[in-house]
């Protein structure tokens, strides 16, 4: 179940963590299989431990697919976009080619039967592809309740967030005019966050927002408390960092006209490590790329002099490092997804720049 940001860390020396959590063990990794001689990349995981995403051969196009222990590996067919979801019914979302060669969100049930998104005839064409077919919609997340977010494409202003039930359709949801945008996860009770886009000079940036009625009236999109927001959970609450004029910075929960709630502080005893992004699921619990950058690093290079580390945190248990759970010579990890149950699914990057090693770390008694 996506929570809508990827997460990329580089590895390296570990930050704080204290003797007693070192002690245990919090995590158990199990590598996922290869397929035709090369790894798969996993997108999203729901609490039942499914897996989806996709795959390909040295050539040819991306297929879908689902794992779990139970089944393995299995294949489900082409698919146009490496993006994809999965909810606790088993619902998976896609983008794929449609019998007229248009690219469309859509929304594939358990016994196998597969339903586009959406009225084409009511969607205008956009956005031309390299093989000349066109991108009507792309999806991102599905909830329990089996609403769809993703963006749709139209012939002026670009691409717009869209969320999609069988009772009422697709229908975009509202931003500036003229502005482009998308929805990256959508709420078990129909909240939805995304981002919009806006010139800066020269320069495209993209802000998060969330939509609070976007299950009923669509709404107006509210803009985060400032652009250190980074994810949501099913709850509707959205993860980010913000710094407190009485308690400083910390890690916080966010929903709209509901407010902030703390977490946890997230600098360190040297005031050095903060935040980069965040995952949170609906018990609280966070995975967060925490970065250290060296003052005179960022007048000489902006790549240069920054440690970065992945942590787990949870309320009870408190911050957990991942490092040591993760193959020799890993490195970069890109977290995917954080289940439920506090399952991690992730890519490990190693060293040699040519492998990749799919990668569910599951929780131990210790950490649950």
């Amino acid at each position: 179940m996506r929570r809508c940001r990827i997460i990329a860390i580089l590895c390296c020396v570990l930050g704080a963590t204290s003797p007693a959590l070192s002690a245990q063990r919090h995590f158990n990794a199990t590598q996922l299989p290869e397929w035709q001689g090369r790894a798969i990349e996993p997108h999203a995981m729901n609490d039942l431990g499914q897996v989806v995403g996709v795959m390909r051969g040295s050539e040819g196009p991306w297929h879908l697919f689902l794992w779990d222990r139970e089944s393995g590996l299995q294949d489900l067919g082409l698919v146009s976009s490496e993006s994809c979801d999965i909810n606790n019914k088993g619902q998976i979302v896609g983008t794929m080619s449609d019998p007229d060669g248009r690219i469309r969100a859509f929304l594939r049930e358990p016994d196998g039967r597969v339903e586009f998104l959406g009225r084409p005839g009511r969607i205008s064409m956009a956005r031309a592809i390299n093989d000349s077919k066109q991108v009507v919609s792309q999806v991102r997340a599905i909830n329990d309740s089996g609403q769809v977010v993703g963006r749709v494409f139209g012939p002026r202003a670009g691409y717009h967030a869209f969320i999609w039930d069988r009772t009422s359709g697709m229908r975009e949801l509202s931003g500036p005019t003229g502005v482009r945008g998308g929805a990256t996860a959508v709420s078990d009770t129909g909240q939805v966050f995304g981002y919009i886009e806006y010139l800066e000079g020269m320069h495209r940036q993209q802000r998060p927002c969330y939509w609070e009625l976007a299950g009923s009236s669509g709404g107006a999109p509210m803009e985060t408390p400032s652009g250190d927001f980074f994810a949501m959970n099913r709850k509707g609450w959205v993860v980010g960092r913000h710094v407190f004029a009485k308690g400083g910075p910390h890690v916080v929960l966010w929903r709209g006209s509901a407010g902030m709630e703390k977490l946890f502080p997230y600098v360190d005893e040297n005031g050095a490590f903060v935040p980069s992004t965040c995952m949170v699921n609906d018990v609280n619990q966070v995975v967060c790329v925490e970065e250290k950058r060296s003052p005179w690093a960022e007048q000489v290079d902006v790549n240069a002099g920054s440690e970065r580390h992945c942590c787990f945190w949870d309320p009870v248990a408190g911050r957990i490092s991942l490092d040591e759970y993760l193959p020799a010579q890993t490195r970069e990890f890109i977290v995917r997804d954080l289940n439920n149950r506090g399952a991690i699914l992730g890519i490990a990057r190693l060293a040699d720049g040519d492998h990749s090693v799919p990668i569910v770390l599951e929780p131990t008694r210790a950490a649950k």
